[in-house]
């Protein structure tokens, strides 16, 4: 069990300086090889980069079903993608993502959490 993010909410939220809120809220949290790739690597210099690369609470775990995530990414970025592979493949208790309309259905049994960049809410 555990969390999975991808990158829009760790983005957002180091935007305004809160990422700190994601360890507050969850300790840990998962991130797919895509998110980290998008937020530190391709993303070097942006908001998050240095945050993400350096936060020690979010760990980096590759996806097993990789059928899964190339269907999936036929209609959602590689990371949305990734991350809802991830959370069905962790049992995860909650899935953070932006795109939360085509994921729900997926992601089913999860409670999706969604972070927009100037507030939260929670959709199931």
């Amino acid at each position: 069990m555990g969390v999975v993010c991808n990158s829009t909410v760790l983005i957002a939220l180091s935007r305004i300086g809160h990422l700190w809120i994601l360890e507050q809220l969850f300790g840990n949290i998962l991130i797919p090889p895509a998110v980290y790739n998008d937020v530190v690597i391709k993303g070097a210099r942006k908001p998050g980069a240095k945050d993400v690369a350096e936060a020690k609470w979010i760990h980096v775990q590759t996806v097993g079903d990789k059928e899964q995530v190339l269907y999936l990414s036929s209609i959602l970025h590689q990371g949305e993608a990734e991350a809802i592979v991830l959370a069905e493949e962790i049992d995860a208790e909650l899935i953070s993502i932006l795109e939360y309309t085509l994921s729900v259905g997926y992601a089913k049994n999860h409670l999706l959490f969604y972070l927009a960049s100037n507030s939260f809410a929670s959709n199931a």
